[in-house]
Formats: structure tokens, C-alpha cells, sequence
């Protein structure tokens, strides 16, 4: 070509060089902004597989650095800014506080922008630091939610929560696999190990075993680091553990050191289960390498990816792809710790990109510092929802809203900053391989459980074991199993001694009271009988009673064979028992303060029912010495020197008077035993009774059992004395109990200024049943008869509530003993028995009372014994006024005792008169002479609840009689009852102010509890008009008003068994479904007696003496409610009937109440709660003779009274003071359909108010 042609042609390319690079956009040269980042990892110990961690980290941050990893921030001009990560790691060798140091050092001198988070076991302190230094740290490898409910703003974690780990997998070993006993260890002390095998062991306990019954866990155990470093055979244990327990499968959380070994060992002692789940460990691939392949096989793990997941991000692509490229950077596939650690970075390098895109630098070339942490460096616009002042808010935000796939799965965030939107992924090595079995969806592999093969302990067909011959084997068995075994046995009765000795030493402590440590205020006094009144006291700051036991004597020896002369006098001579040695004493005294008088019922009885009387009328008793009046009939009883003639009338419930002339002489005789004391002075020491020799180990082994006896009804113990100096007798013991306020039941009713009425004759009647039957409900060994005769050891507290003085001699068989000492089992003969509640014979006893329990025919002979001593005792105690009255007319009438009884014809007749004819039958039965007519405590109970329960009821509906028959024209006093009625007790009147529950708390002195009720209805009326009628009438006039109408209501609660809460002025406040249960029917019972509530009211005049006035109006508001015929039909005044009829309106609810007694003073039951307010405002929104309720109200007796709920018209929507809006309904009685048909047909419903 010619030189000329050839300018030509580079011409042209140089021009078109030229508008090309004329045309083509300006490009600008790409700023870098470097973000550093840190993080704190060792590789020893407990942190050895977080190295895994740091390479994750390193390999996203090189990548980063790539072009084909680059990433930008696009700005509003759009330019570009690259992000780039200095990424620092600091060794802190596994140590707590290099770690806090280190931590320190990347915040404050490296200045790092964000933190990396390491191992769990350092992840509350790491990161309490770097949220103090508002630093975020986020997390690739900690799961427990703990971390994140402490709610850190700068923590985030993407690992999802490890409690999931083992829940399908132990449900997939379960169910597929078929495990049955399952063994758990856990290393503690770590969020991570500890609150995953937890979750283990709660989910396999409360879920898994339900869905397989035979399925158990054997054992979890729980250990330190500490503990595992200390023993070089832990690990070793473990693995024999499980073994003995049988268990055929393992689920471990320990680190990857402690799994690693328990494998190896598992392996190496021929223990393979059906499977073997561990932390940690297996997802490693040198877990493999470092165990054998039959050792490795089938272990499973938990972690948060595998190689095969399927998912993908722009930057690692597919998770196949990025374990590629792992094991091209570092030699070795990733775990799921150095995915984790990858996506962590990835995720917050989208954050800081998102957060910035888009937003104007106003410096193009500031720097990460700048942009993160000066507010005026950017401005960003239009950032939907992002509020944030600076940059680093601008990605702690962005962070928090964020919702990306990763290679490693979704990434989205709960309020605690921790990613909720992955789930957990079960992975199991299979021929040296790690694979995913579940869940199914991500599964590379089949879940494979093979059954396990118990350990090989012994050669299979050899004659020779070890370097032993079989025989020679078995003799060197024999002989170290013979010597363990006796070592076992010598170690065995050691600890037996020691045991025993401890415990008679801990006895002693906790029995035995130093006479130094009591502050005697009153000192016990001895009677002319040589019985002891107690003693007074103060110990460790608490009032105490002191009584001594005269009949027990100390031995400075101990006998060989105590329990021969126990039982020798157990069955002495005629038949004088141990256990009436004891309560001819013991606890006679019962008062708390000296007395001077020592009759009555203080004085011992000597009289005590054979012991085999099934077959015994009243005129073959034997007594044991004097024997009164009203015990048997006035002739000659017994035979041959013991038979005793009655010559004159006597009363049981009396002492006979103190015959001796003087004190200064007294004879003691002992029928039967030939023994006589005699007594010189009141404080000599004399018993009695003989005493029984005890040592003192003995004494304590009955005061142990003793103590042992707690119930509200039994006086407790506190020790024993074994000689206090003021006493005359220096060997005395002297018991020390609880101090009882009123003292002895029997000094009460000997005196004449205290009264017991017969509430309170009824409630130490049910104390001491109740304290008795629990007494005899005692078994190993059963307690002899423990009530003493004339109810001596009742004691009375300062609520006048009955406490039973327990004596030492009933619980003798504590003791050891060569043959049995017991009483006699009852015999079952079946003989007739002839009681006043059977086969009455006379007048007075013409009653039946069904006994609600079959005789007990089990019964003890013992609690037979203390059945006949309670009815004889009570029988006294009801029946002691009459007898001072029938005494002091000097009346010498003969006195029968009834047929079959011990009981007398006249006892019988004043309990009848006194307490009613249950009562009455009660105590005939109790002292029935035939044993097994007698009924058990356990029926006494039953009886005397049934009996107080028809009393209160008969009582109440004749309160209720007299109170409806006041006379109107006269204003007679409303307390005052119809002449010749039985007068209302007390007892009554508190039943009938307050619930059951309440008024027996009240009675007992406490403070009664508050109770729910779940739904009740409520009832609320007032009269209308009322203030003008107070305007009208006369004070006197109003409450007469009152008083006929509330009369009228009151009538009408008690036949529909509603509970009336309180009146005040014109309101009258009542509630269904409290007092008594009326789930079903309550709705429709409030609503009956609202409607006869209006309707008599209106039939009442407002005055009698003023018609003009008319009848009374009231307003009905039902919360759930009543009636309403009672107002209408009352007039307002009878001696005005010009003033008409009354009339009030109404307004019921139906709701929850809380019910309650307020206050210490004129105590009264309230109800408290929403419901209360809504049902007094469906009354004062209500209108003349009108019944307004709610719509819950409603609601209810739609279900309970369809045909009455069906004639209720609608009200709509209307304003409630205090509650906004509430539809509300009229109700009308089914006597008024035609009425409620045509308002239900009018648009609404117009009435004049009240």
C-alpha cells in the first residue's frame, strides 16, 4: 500500500478513537472503604474446634478482597465505595480472663468497627463487654436462647436455637430405631452443653415416653470441667455406667475432646448401642481419623449445615461449591462452625451495604470512621422505616430487618437479634463419612440405628480364662466375693451402731430440756392425792406448761430385759393394766394454773369398762374400785370380793367428796394388787398408782413418738425435764407441752363464771373426735386407749377449742417386748345390739338416727374403750347445767340406766331436749355396753357433722319464720323472735352471715382466706322514689318499709338457696352460686327471683296507714340475677296506704368475684371484682318494676332458661357510667309473653325513669 494511503487510514482510526471516547459515560475511579473487624479464638481444650471459626472468618475476608468477591456501596451520585474487611484475630489460649483482655484490646487500641464472636463457653462475657462498649458482636456458633433473652441491643447470633438439636433425633431413635433406656451426660457449667442435653432430657421425659410407654430415661448425669480434669478414669465411668444400667443408646453434651473419648472408649470395651448422639465431636472430620471406623460409625450429632444443604448466595454459591472451596484453601472439608463463621461475615457485610446504598457522601473520600460514626459525613433519604442518626445505627437496624439467603441457610432475626429462620440438621457417620439424616428435606443419607451387641466379656469356648483354668478362676472369685461380702457386712453393722447412737444422741438434743433454760412463773402443785396440777413457764420466749409425771421412775442402770417387767405389769394382778397405771396420773392435772379445789373431774376415776365386754350387760361389770350412781343400777355388782353394793343415788359425772377429815392422812388403796401408799403430806412423794421403772433411753424413745403426734387437736410436746429443783421430789420428771390459755376442760365446768354453751359443747365435741380418730388411725404400732376417764387431758385454749392431752402410757408398744402387750382384737360376735337408736324402751328415745357409715367391724378394741370414755365424758359435759339445777332442787329421784347402755334414762332426756334427738342417739351409741354396737370416730365424725349441718339448717328456716311473722301495724323490734320459738344461737347467726368456710375459720380465731368464685350472678335492686318517701315518713315508717319488704326477699333467697351479701339503705345486694353450688341453674334462679322480687314489692303498700302513697317501685339490675314479685306486692306504709305499693327496679350480671371478710371490726363477708361495679350499674341504669341484665348475664340463661332468655328484649348499645358502652335486655316472667311480644316488635323502648 502507498505511504500516503497508509496516514490516510491512521487519520481516520485516531478520529474515531476519538468520538468514541467522546460519546462514551465518564467513570469514576472506585473508593475503598476498609471496616475492621476482630475477633478473640484459641484452639486448646474446651475452644479446640473453634480454629474452625477463625478460618471461616479469614476465608470470606480474602474472598472480599477478590474481584470475583467485590462488594459496593452505591451512593445517590452513583459512584461506587468498595467494602473491604481488615479482619484481626487474637490467640487467647481457652483462658476466661486473656479472653476479657483481648476483647478489651481489639475495642479500645485495634478500634475495631464490628466483633466476631468465638466459642460458647466465653459468650456472656465477650459479649456483655461489647455491648457495654456498644460494639455489635455477632455470633456464628452460639445457639442457647439464654444468651439472647438477656437482650443485649449490640448481641446478634445467627445459629438457631441448640435446644433443638436432639429433639427429633432421640424422637427418631424412639420411634424407628427402637430405644427404650436412654442414658444422658452433660458437661455444666457451659450455656451451650448444659441447656442442650436439658432440652434433651425434658423433651424425652414429657413428649417421647408418652409417645412410647416402655421408653426411659436411665440416668443424667451431670458434671464440671474441674471434676472430668481431676480423674483420668471419668470418661471411663461414664461409659461402665451406662453399661450396668443397661442402656441402649447414649446422648452426650460435651465438648469435642470429652465426645472424642467417650467414643473411643465405647469402642475399645466392645459397648455398641443402638446409638450414640454427641455434641460437637462428629461434625468434625478428623473425629473420623482419630478413632477406629468401628468405634466412629453411626455416631450422631448435631449441627447447623452440611455440605449438601441446599442453598445458595451470590457470593459462595451452592454449599457444595463453598465446602469446595474451603477444603482448597486450608486441606480439609468445613464443619458447620467454619460455615457459620462465613455466613456471619457475608451477612454483615450485606448490612453495611443495604444500610449505605443510595444515601449522599458528602466527602467522597471519608473513611469507614467517618461514615460510621459522624451523622453530618451522609445523608440518607427516603430509608423506609430506618430512624437512626448515624451510620453504625443505620446497620445495627438494617442488621435487624434483614432477610437473606446464605449458603448456610436464611437469615432472618426475632426482637432478640437471634436468626430464626433455621432449623438445626442432624448428621451421622456412615462408612467413615459424615452425612445429614434428618431433617428429610436436607437428608444426604438414611438415618441407620443397628441393634446393639452387648460387650464380649468372655472367650466363647474355652476352658481357660485369662491365665486362670476355669476352676482355679471360680475359686479366686469365690474367695474375693466371701470377702467383700463380709467386709460389707462388717461395714453395714458399724454404720448400724453408729446410726443408732446418732440417733439416740439426736433424741436426747431435741427431747431433753435443761431446767436452766425454763423461767418457772408458777411451780407445779401437788393435790391431796398426791396428782399434780401443772406448772407455768417461760422457754426460749414462749409460755409452756410444766407437768410432772409422779407414776414414771428413772433406773441409774439399764435392765437387761426391760420389757419382761413391762409386760408383767402389762398383765399384773386382777387385772390392773400398765396403760390405767398411767392415766390414773398422767395428765389428770390438766390445768395450766394452780387451783385450789380437787374435785370434780380433776379427781381420778377408777372406774374402767372390761376389756372383752361384748358380751357384758351392766350387772356383770366388774368396777375397780368406787363406782357411782349413774354407772350402774343401784344394786349389787359383781361377785365374790370385789362386788360392790350401791346404797344411794350418786352422779358419774361428779368426784366422790373428799372423805378424809384431814389432808394429813390419806390411804391410798389399789384394788386388785394389794398395794397401799400413805401419804403424810401434799407434797410427799407419793404416787397413786405404782410407778414404772424406765430408763431414761426408754423414756425418750416414748416421748420421740410422742412428738411425733401433730394435729391440731393434740396438745404438742416439747421435752422432758428429768428433775427440776423446785419440786420436792428430786427424781420427778416433768413433762413440757404447750401452754393452753383456759386450762383443763374439767376445772371450766366446775367453774360457775364460765359458761359453755352448747356451740361450744359442739365444737370440743368434733375437736376430740377428730384428735382421736387420728390417733387411732396410727399403725406400727397402734396406740392403747388414749382418752382418760371423765375426760381427763381435755384441755381448753384461749378460742375455747378442745386439745387432748396424749399420755406416755398409751404408745407402751413403742417398747421392745418379748410377747405382745396389745389389747385383744374385737371380737366379731354378733351379738344384738340393744342402743336408744335401736331398740328405744321408753318415751324419751323415740327417735331413729340412720348412721350415715356401716359399723366399722375392723375397729380396735382400744378405740372401743376411748369410744365409751368420749360419749360417757360428753354425755357429762352437755348435761352438766341440768345437773346443777336438778341438785340444787334437791331432787332424789331414781335413775335408770337405759337398756343396752351405759347411759342413763335421764342423761338421755336432757341431750335430747338440749341438743336434739341426734345428738342424743350419738351418745347412747357411744356408751353402748355391747363393744361392737359402739361406732368408730372415723362415724362419730360423719355424725356429728351431718347432726351441727340439720341443726344450722333447722335453725336458719326458723330464723327465717319468726323474722316473716312481725305483725305490720305494730313496729315491733327486729331482733325480737315469736314467743315460745327456740332462740337463735350464735352459732346459727354466724352461719347465716357468712359462707360455711368462713364462719368455721371465724369460730376457730383465724383469719379466714379469700376465695375466687368463677362466675356468680349478681343481684342489685333499690327502692324508687325513695328519697321522697324518706321525706314523707317517719324514720320508724322507712325501716318498717324495709323491713316487710326485705322480709319478703329474704323469704324468697332462702327457698331459691341465694345468699344475701348486705342491705344498705334501699339497696339489697344478693349472689347465686356461692353459698351453695349452682353451676347449671344459677342464671335461672337469679332470674326467678328477680321477677318475684318486683312482683311483691308492688303488692306491698308504702305505708299500711297511708294507701295514697301507693306501693313500692324498685329498680332490678341482674349481673346474672334474681326476681321481682316480693316489691309490688308490699305496701310502703300500712298505716298510710294512700302512699300505694312499692315499687324498685333491678339490675343483674353474671361474672368472676373475689370474696372476702375486710376489716377486724363488725366484721362482715363482701364480694370485690368487676362484676360488682357492672351489676350496680345494670340496677341504676334499670327503670321502675323493669329488670335490666347484661349481656353475659344473658348469655347464661340463654343455656339455662331458653323460654324465659327468649322473651327478653334488647336495649342496644347503651352508655354505661364508668364501663363505655353495653347491650343490656330487659327481662319479663312467662306471664308476660304478650307484654315482651310487643316491645320486642317496637324499634325501642321508651320509659319514664323512676
Amino acid at each position: 500500500m502507498p505511504q500516503k494511503g497508509k496516514g490516510l487510514l491512521a487519520c481516520l482510526y485516531l478520529l474515531t478513537l476519538a468520538a468514541v471516547m467522546l460519546h462514551a459515560p465518564a467513570t469514576q475511579a472506585t473508593h475503598t472503604l476498609t471496616f475492621r473487624v476482630g475477633t478473640v479464638i484459641g484452639e486448646r481444650g474446651l475452644c479446640s474446634e473453634m480454629g474452625d471459626a477463625h478460618r471461616g472468618y479469614l476465608l470470606f475476608a480474602n474472598k472480599l478482597a477478590t474481584e470475583e468477591g467485590a462488594m459496593h456501596i452505591t451512593d445517590s451520585s452513583g459512584a461506587q465505595h468498595r467494602i473491604l474487611f481488615e479482619y484481626t484475630r487474637e490467640d487467647d489460649e481457652c483462658e476466661l480472663q486473656k479472653h476479657k483482655a483481648l476483647i478489651q484490646q481489639l475495642i479500645n487500641q485495634d478500634r475495631v468497627h464490628f466483633l466476631f464472636g468465638s466459642t460458647p463457653v466465653f459468650a456472656v462475657a465477650e459479649s456483655q463487654l461489647a455491648n457495654d462498649a456498644q460494639r455489635l458482636m455477632y455470633h456464628c456458633c452460639v445457639g442457647p436462647d439464654s444468651l439472647y433473652q438477656m437482650d443485649m441491643q449490640y448481641v446478634f447470633g445467627i445459629q438457631s436455637n441448640s435446644d433443638r438439636y436432639s429433639k427429633k433425633a432421640i424422637k427418631s431413635m424412639v420411634l424407628e430405631g427402637g430405644v427404650k433406656r436412654l442414658y444422658i451426660f452433660a458437661l455444666d457449667g457451659n450455656i451451650f452443653t448444659s441447656s442442650t442435653c436439658q432440652a434433651a432430657a425434658d423433651y424425652a421425659v414429657s413428649v417421647v415416653s408418652k409417645l412410647m410407654p416402655g421408653f426411659e430415661v436411665v440416668q443424667v448425669k451431670r458434671y464440671t470441667i474441674a471434676e472430668a480434669s481431676a480423674d483420668a478414669g471419668f470418661y471411663e465411668t461414664i461409659v461402665q455406667e451406662a453399661m450396668d444400667l443397661e442402656a441402649d443408646a447414649m446422648l452426650g453434651c460435651d465438648f469435642k475432646d470429652g465426645g472424642t473419648t467417650v467414643a473411643r472408649l465405647m469402642g475399645s470395651q466392645g459397648y455398641h448401642p443402638k446409638a450414640l448422639w454427641l455434641t460437637v465431636a462428629p461434625a468434625h472430620a478428623d473425629f473420623m481419623t482419630a478413632l477406629d471406623e468401628e468405634a466412629s460409625e453411626h455416631t450422631l450429632s448435631a449441627g447447623q449445615w452440611h455440605p449438601t444443604f441446599p442453598s445458595a448466595d451470590p457470593l459462595h454459591g451452592t454449599a457444595s461449591e463453598y465446602s469446595a472451596a474451603f477444603q482448597q484453601a486450608y486441606g480439609q472439608l468445613p464443619s458447620y462452625v467454619a460455615a457459620g463463621a462465613s455466613a456471619t461475615s457475608f451477612s454483615l457485610a450485606k448490612a453495611v451495604q443495604a444500610a449505605f446504598d443510595g444515601c449522599s457522601f458528602l466527602d467522597q473520600d471519608l473513611d469507614a470512621d467517618r461514615l460510621l460514626f459522624d451523622a453530618s459525613a451522609i445523608e440518607c433519604e427516603g430509608s423506609s422505616g430506618n430512624t437512626a442518626t448515624t451510620g453504625y445505627e443505620r446497620v445495627l437496624d438494617t442488621l435487624l430487618k434483614q432477610t437473606l439467603d446464605t449458603f448456610f441457610g436464611e437469615v432472618v432475626f426475632d426482637r432478640f437479634r437471634r436468626n430464626v429462620a433455621k432449623d438445626p440438621i442432624t448428621t451421622q457417620v456412615q462408612s467413615g463419612v459424615i452425612e445429614a439424616v434428618l431433617p428429610l428435606e436436607f437428608a444426604s443419607k438414611r438415618m441407620d440405628l443397628p441393634h446393639g451387641q452387648p460387650p464380649s466379656l468372655a472367650a466363647e469356648d474355652d476352658d481357660d480364662i485369662g491365665s486362670l483354668k476355669e476352676g482355679e478362676f471360680v475359686a479366686v472369685v469365690v474367695v474375693v466375693v466371701g470377702s467383700v461380702l463380709i467386709a460389707c457386712l462388717g461395714a453395714v453393722l458399724f454404720l448400724l451402731w453408729r446410726f443408732k447412737f446418732h440417733k439416740a444422741e439426736g433424741m436426747d438434743d431435741h427431747s431433753v430440756i435443761s431446767p436452766e433454760d425454763l423461767q418457772v412463773i408458777n411451780e407445779p402443785v401437788q393435790r391431796w392425792d398426791g396428782s399434780w396440777e401443772s406448772g407455768k413457764a417461760l422457754y426460749k420466749n414462749a409460755l409452756v406448761a410444766l407437768e410432772p409425771l409422779p407414776n414414771i421412775k428413772l433406773q441409774s442402770f439399764s435392765e437387761p430385759n426391760p420389757s419382761r417387767y413391762l409386760t408383767d405389769l402389762a398383765n399384773g394382778p386382777s387385772g390392773y393394766t400398765l396403760d390405767e397405771m398411767f392415766m390414773d396420773v398422767e395428765g389428770s392435772s390438766g390445768a395450766d394454773f394452780p387451783r385450789t379445789n380437787t374435785g370434780g373431774l380433776d379427781s381420778p376415776v377408777n372406774y374402767t369398762p372390761p376389756r372383752n365386754s361384748n358380751e357384758l350387760q351392766p350387772q356383770d361389770v366388774t368396777p375397780k374400785g368406787p363406782v357411782f350412781e349413774s354407772q350402774l343400777p343401784p344394786r349389787s355388782v359383781g361377785s365374790g370380793s370385789q362386788r360392790v353394793h350401791f346404797q344411794g343415788p350418786q352422779d358419774l359425772c361428779h368426784s366422790p367428796p373428799e372423805t378424809p377429815a384431814s389432808r394429813q392422812d390419806v390411804v391410798l388403796n389399789l384394788d386388785g394388787l394389794g398395794l397401799s401408799h400413805r401419804a403424810s403430806q401434799p407434797w410427799s412423794c407419793v404416787s397413786p398408782a405404782p410407778q414404772i421403772p424406765l430408763s431414761k433411753s426408754q423414756v425418750l424413745k416414748l416421748l420421740w413418738r410422742r412428738k411425733s403426734l401433730q394435729h391440731p387437736s393434740v396438745v404438742p410436746v416439747y421435752g422432758v425435764v428429768w428433775s427440776l429443783p423446785c419440786l420436792p421430789c428430786p427424781n420427778t420428771l416433768v413433762l413440757v407441752r404447750e401452754l393452753q390459755e383456759l386450762g383443763a376442760l374439767s376445772s371450766v365446768l366446775e367453774n360457775e363464771t364460765m359458761n359453755l354453751d352448747t356451740v361450744k359443747q359442739k365444737d370440743i365435741a368434733v375437736d376430740l373426735a377428730q384428735a382421736l380418730a387420728y390417733l387411732h388411725a396410727q399403725e406400727s404400732p397402734r396406740l392403747k386407749p388414749t382418752l382418760q376417764p371423765r375426760l381427763l387431758g381435755v384441755l381448753l385454749n384461749k378460742h375455747c377449742r378442745a386439745k387432748l392431752m396424749v399420755p406416755l402410757a398409751c404408745m407402751l408398744d413403742v417398747l421392745p417386748s418379748k410377747k405382745g402387750v396389745g389389747t385383744p382384737s374385737r371380737d366379731k360376735s354378733s351379738a344384738s345390739c340393744r342402743g336408744w337408736s335401736r331398740q328405744p324402751t321408753t318415751s324419751l328415745s323415740q327417735v331413729h338416727f340412720q348412721d350415715p357409715l356401716p359399723q366399722q367391724a375392723n375397729a380396735h378394741e382400744e378405740e372401743l374403750e376411748d369410744v365409751l370414755r368420749y360419749g360417757l365424758g360428753m354425755a357429762c359435759m352437755m348435761t352438766a347445767e341440768r345437773r346443777q339445777v336438778r341438785s340444787s332442787n334437791d331432787v332424789r329421784e331414781r335413775d335408770e340406766l337405759a337398756e343396752g347402755s351405759f347411759l342413763t334414762q335421764l342423761q338421755y332426756g336432757y341431750l335430747v331436749e338440749d341438743h336434739g334427738e341426734g345428738m342424743a342417739a350419738l351418745m347412747a351409741d357411744c356408751c353402748a355396753v355391747t363393744s361392737n354396737c359402739r361406732p368408730s370416730f372415723t362415724q362419730i365424725l360423719r355424725r356429728l357433722e351431718t347432726i351441727n349441718h340439720l341443726r344450722r339448717k333447722s335453725s336458719s328456716h326458723h330464723w327465717r319464720a319468726n323474722s316473716l311473722s312481725f305483725s305490720s301495724p305494730n313496729l315491733v323490734s327486729l331482733g325480737a323472735h315469736a314467743s315460745g320459738g327456740r332462740a337463735t344461737t350464735a352459732d346459727d347467726l354466724l352461719y347465716e352471715l357468712f359462707p360455711n368456710h368462713v364462719a368455721d375459720a371465724l369460730k376457730q380465731g383465724c383469719s379466714p382466706d379469700p376465695e375466687p368464685y368463677p362466675c356468680v350472678s349478681i343481684f342489685f335492686s333499690d327502692v324508687c322514689g325513695y328519697t321522697n318517701i324518706c321525706s314523707t315518713l317517719q324514720p320508724q315508717e322507712v325501716m318498717d318499709m324495709l323491713h316487710r319488704l326485705y322480709s319478703r326477699f329474704d323469704a324468697l333467697a332462702q327457698q331459691l338457696r341465694l345468699f344475701k351479701v348486705e342491705t344498705v339503705g334501699d339497696a339489697w345486694m344478693g349472689v347465686a352460686n356461692l353459698k351453695y353450688p349452682q353451676p347449671d341453674s344459677h342464671a335461672r334462679l337469679m332470674a326467678q327471683f328477680a321477677f318475684g322480687c318486683v312482683a311483691a314489692a308492688n303488692q306491698e303498700l308504702i305505708c299500711p296507714t297511708r294507701p295514697e302513697l301507693g306501693h313500692i317501685h324498685i329498680r332490678v339490675g341482674i349481673h346474672a340475677g334474681p326476681s321481682h314479685e316480693a316489691a309490688n306486692n308490699e305496701l310502703i306504709c300500712p298505716s298510710k296506704p294512700e302512699l300505694g305499693n312499692i315499687h324498685i327496679r333491678v339490675g343483674i350480671h353474671a361474672g368472676p368475684v373475689m370474696g372476702a371478710v375486710v376489716g377486724t371490726l363488725n366484721r362482715r363477708f363482701g364480694l370485690f371484682g368487676d362484676a360488682v361495679n357492672v351489676a350496680s350499674r345494670m340496677e341504676s341504669t334499670s327503670k321502675k318494676d323493669h329488670i335490666q341484665c347484661s349481656a353475659p348475664f344473658m348469655k347464661l340463661l340463654q343455656e339455662q332458661w331458653p323460654d324465659c332468655a327468649s322473651l327478653a328484649v334488647p336495649q342496644g348499645a347503651r352508655a354505661i357510667k364508668g364501663k363505655g358502652t353495653m347491650n343490656t335486655f330487659i327481662l319479663f316472667p312467662l306471664s308476660k309473653r304478650e307484654e315482651a311480644t310487643l316491645l320486642k316488635q317496637q324499634s325501642s323502648i321508651r320509659g319514664a325513669p323512676c
